[in-house]
């Protein structure tokens, strides 16, 4: 843990692949484990747009177009505030040392080529402000490495404006960059366990549309705009395209993010089913937790394997694809006889 004089709470998220994600759940994770019912009943579905990555779909606004579609807003235990960067004024560094004397996490807009040592100058991303060092003029940050690791470390307050005032020159000059610089606000929220059950049935209507391929955002299209995507199983035949497709390291480096949210999936989809069965919602004698566990695996080795295309020439493609087709049919049968199981009256009975 890095000194400061204010430190909050941090954890290693169960998601990294995306820091509109990675970020709220660091914070949830430096609070245990209550929001961990919430996370595995709300992570289950996947879509892919046309042109874009492959992302979680865990509410009717989750990010698609928009930044503005702010993540995790709908979490029990977070107060999210969204708003323009600017709107605080300069000098920003004195507000931004205030909120987190006030218990909350900031992220903000930077050029993260303002930060030591990092060669990414012209990038626009997000930065996690989680401490503060109000004598020293230093912050705790928490941010992604040129490598794509984590990297929890100290920044003073002459970077930070820095940075921020880059962001907003480079926001200027892109018009995909529209919506930015903006600042979030996250605050925790105490709640008790009983306040917010595990969501057995909403957790089957999400196994369902992620096994029939089914859009979720239809069933919300009266308050969210429906997305027109590939939606739950089918995602993996478009993963297995590319796969097929891979002929050079650029294809190889353009499924690094997609591969890894695929196996994330696989990993939050083997944590739940192992909670269900230490709930007593699933019979651990059918190994549900167990096989997905070792889906999981399956799906790690597949990444690895894309992973060293961007170094080495692609080959063994088809073999690589059917070792993805062979996870999916045995996810496809994991995940129905839990669904299934689930659906079957007494395991909701249970749970209410």
């Amino acid at each position: 843990m890095v000194a400061a004089t204010i430190s909050l709470p941090l954890g290693v998220p169960l998601l990294q692949s995306y820091l509109f994600l990675a970020y709220p759940l660091a914070i949830l994770a430096g609070h245990g484990d209550v929001a961990l019912p919430w996370i595995l009943s709300s992570f289950v579905q996947l879509y892919h747009r046309p042109g874009g990555d492959l992302k979680f779909y865990t509410h009717p606004w989750s990010p698609a177009d928009h930044l503005r579609q702010v993540s995790l807003f709908t979490c029990p235990w977070l107060d999210v505030q969204h708003l323009d960067q600017r709107l605080p004024g300069r000098p920003l560094v004195p507000f931004l040392g205030h909120c987190i004397e006030r218990g909350l996490y900031v992220q903000i807009d930077i050029d993260y080529g303002c930060l030591p040592g990092d060669p990414r100058r012209g990038w626009l991303h997000e930065i996690l402000l989680t401490g503060v060092d109000r004598q020293a003029r230093v912050f705790e940050a928490l941010a992604y490495t040129a490598g794509g690791g984590f990297h929890r470390f100290r920044l003073d307050a002459e970077t930070i404006e820095a940075g921020t005032k880059a962001a907003a020159s480079l926001a200027r000059q892109r018009p995909d960059h529209n919506e930015r610089p903006r600042l979030l606000l996250y605050r925790f929220v105490p709640a008790t366990a009983a306040a917010v059950p595990f969501d057995v049935e909403g957790l089957c209507d999400s196994l369902w549309d992620y096994l029939e391929a089914a859009n979720s955002s239809i069933r919300y299209r009266s308050i969210a705009p429906t997305i027109q995507a590939l939606w739950g199983i089918a995602t993996s035949t478009w993963l297995e395209s590319q796969i097929l497709a891979c002929n050079h390291a650029a294809s190889a480096d353009r499924l690094a993010i997609p591969l890894r949210v695929w196996w994330e999936h696989k990993r939050l989809m083997a944590l739940c089913f192992t909670y269900l069965e230490q709930l007593g919602l699933l019979d651990p004698g059918r190994g549900a937790g167990a096989r997905a566990r070792h889906i999981a695996e399956h799906a790690w080795k597949i990444r690895l394997i894309v992973l060293r295309w961007r170094q080495v020439p692609a080959c063994g493609q088809e073999q690589v694809a059917a070792m993805l087709r062979e996870a999916t049919a045995r996810e496809l049968d994991t995940a129905g006889h839990v669904v299934n199981a689930l659906a079957s009256g007494s395991a909701l009975r249970r749970a209410a």
